[in-house]
């Protein structure tokens, strides 16, 4: 008799835990990041503007800094002018042998964008 109440109460602990799982997993996995400026898709507090638009120079417009920028080796598209993006035949020319991925000559060809943009006046500002 006794065991048949054990045989019960284990049933019931599973059933608990079973249902305690359902109801919590869901929970976990949608609740992070709900609400806020998570919902914009920006995880920052502030809106962040794109890296080449902080190369400040007094006295030029948009478009000068995009044609100094499009000099000094970004891309030539807007975007890339304003997020600092080297293509793709840039960095496989400048990737060693070597090389496995594209950080190193990234790293290699945005130190060289940062000392031309300096050399034409500008300078960073956050």
């Amino acid at each position: 008799m006794a065991s048949h109440l054990y045989f019960l109460e284990d049933r019931k602990m599973k059933r608990k835990i079973i249902i305690l799982t359902i109801f919590c997993i869901p929970h976990l996995l949608l609740g992070c990041g709900i609400g806020g400026f998570w919902m914009e898709g920006n995880p920052f507090h502030e809106k962040s503007q794109p890296y080449g638009t902080h190369w400040i120079k007094k006295g030029v417009t948009i478009e000068q800094r995009r044609e100094d920028s499009w000099a000094c080796g970004a891309a030539k598209t807007a975007l890339a002018a304003d997020h600092v993006i080297f293509s793709k035949e840039q960095l496989q020319h400048t990737k060693h042998p070597d090389g496995k991925d594209d950080f190193a000559p990234r790293t290699r060809l945005t130190k060289a964008w940062i000392a031309c943009m300096e050399s034409k006046g500008y300078h960073y500002e956050k």
